[in-house]
C-alpha cells in the first residue's frame, strides 16, 4: 500500500529498500514508536544508519567481503582435494554471522543459502566484516536422489577454517547431519590472494575474499579391491592398480590407465602452419616444446579445476619441478589467429 501511494505521488521511478536487523525481535528489540512502549534499541541505531547513509550517499562506500570454494567427492579419503577429485554440484550449504556480539557465529545471523556449482563450488557474496561459519546442512543434501545420498564427511578435518589453506577439509559432524566448518573472520584487507576469488573466469586477487572453506565427502559402501586408494565408484579398473584416476597414462598403448575415458595420443600438434612438439609427458622437472615453423605462442597452464597456474609466451621450456603433482591442460594459442590447442599434461615424481 505504501509503494502504491509514493508511485501516485511522484512521476519519477522509485527503489523501496527494507531495511532491518534478522534475529530481532520486534517485540523488542526493534520495536517501533507505533507500537507504543519503550522504542527498541536496534530500531533506534538502524534509523540512525539509514538517515546518516541517505544523507552522505556520495561518501558512504561500504567495505564488503566474501566467503566460499568447494564441496568435492574425496576419492581416496584423505582429507584433500586432489586434482583428479571432483566437486559435487547440487549441495546446499548455508552461512551463519555473528549476530549478537559474542564473536560466535549464530542462527540468528542466518545468511542465506547457496547451492554448489556443476564443479563444487559456492560462494556468499556481499557481507559484512565479522565471524562467520558455512555448513553443509540436512536439508535437501542426504535424500533419496539428492547429491549427498550415502555420503558421509570425510577424514582429516582441519578446525582452524580460518588458517588460509585450500584444498583442506573443514567440515565436521556425525553421518546425515549438519556439518560444520570452524569460524573465520573475514576482513577487508587480510583474507589470502590467489585462492581462486571469481573475476571474468581468471584469478583475482581479492583481499576481502576467503576462498578456502572446503567439505570433502566419500560413499563408503564403495570398495577399493587393488588397493590403489581409489574406489570402485571412481576407479575404471578396480582389480589393476596400476589403472585409477591418478595413474600416468602412457600414450598411444590402447589403454585408459587414468580412467578419463580415452588414451592419451602422441603430444604432436598442428597450429598455424607449425608442429608443435610437446615432451616429455609425463614429466617430473621439466616440459620442452619445439615449435618447426614461426609460430608465435601464448602458453597457459591450467589445473583441473580451471584455474589459471601460470602464461608463458614463445618458451622452449616449462620448469615444473615447483608444481603439485597431478594432472593438467597445457594451452597453446597462436597470438596472431587465436587458434589453439590443448593438451594434458602429467607432473609425476
Amino acid at each position: 500500500m505504501f509503494a502504491h501511494e509514493l508511485d501516485r505521488y511522484y512521476d519519477d521511478p522509485i527503489l523501496i529498500i527494507k531495511t532491518a536487523w534478522r534475529g530481532k525481535s520486534l517485540a523488542e528489540d526493534s520495536r517501533p514508536p507505533s507500537a507504543g512502549g519503550a522504542t527498541g534499541e536496534s530500531y533506534v541505531e538502524m534509523i540512525d544508519r539509514v538517515k546518516y547513509v541517505t544523507e552522505n550517499l556520495a561518501n558512504v562506500t561500504p567495505d564488503l567481503v566474501s566467503i566460499g570454494n568447494r564441496v568435492w567427492n574425496d576419492y581416496n579419503r584423505n582429507g584433500i582435494n586432489d586434482p583428479e577429485e571432483p566437486g559435487i554440484p547440487g549441495v546446499s550449504v548455508v552461512l551463519w554471522r555473528d549476530s549478537d556480539g559474542d564473536e560466535i557465529p549464530d542462527s540468528g545471523g542466518f545468511g542465506g543459502v547457496q547451492v554448489t556449482a556443476e564443479e563444487g563450488y559456492y560462494r556468499f557474496g556481499g557481507l559484512l566484516p565479522g565471524n562467520y561459519v558455512t555448513f553443509v546442512w540436512q536439508v535437501d543434501n542426504w535424500g533419496s536422489g539428492e547429491p549427498l545420498e550415502n555420503f558421509v564427511s570425510t577424514t582429516g578435518f582441519v578446525a582452524d577454517a580460518n588458517n588460509d589453506v585450500d584444498f583442506d577439509n573443514n567440515g565436521f559432524g556425525g553421518p546425515f547431519t549438519d556439518i560444520f566448518s570452524g569460524i573465520v573472520t573475514l576482513t577487508v584487507d587480510g583474507e589470502p590472494l590467489n585462492d581462486g576469488d571469481p573475476e571474468d573466469g581468471l584469478i583475482d586477487y581479492d583481499p576481502a575474499g576467503n576462498n578456502t572453506v572446503d567439505f570433502g565427502f566419500y560413499n563408503p559402501d564403495v570398495e577399493d579391491a587393488d588397493g590403489d586408494g581409489f574406489y570402485s565408484d571412481v576407479d575404471c579398473d578396480d582389480s589393476n592398480p596400476d589403472i585409477n584416476p591418478a595413474a600416468e597414462e602412457i600414450a598411444n598403448n590402447g589403454i585408459d590407465e587414468d580412467c578419463d575415458g580415452a588414451d592419451l595420443v602422441s603430444s604432436n600438434h598442428s597450429l598455424a602452419e607449425s608442429t608443435v612438439h610437446i615432451f616429455p609427458n609425463p614429466a617430473s622437472q621439466t616440459i620442452n616444446i619445439k615449435v618447426d615453423g614461426g609460430l608465435h605462442f601464448r602458453l597457459n597452464i591450467i589445473d583441473l579445476n580451471g584455474r589459471l597456474i601460470h602464461t608463458y609466451f614463445d618458451t622452449e621450456q616449462i620448469n615444473v619441478a615447483h608444481f603439485p603433482v597431478g594432472v593438467y591442460f597445457l594451452e597453446i594459442k597462436d597470438v596472431n589467429s587465436n587458434n589453439k590447442i590443448m593438451d594434458k599434461i602429467v607432473i609425476s615424481r
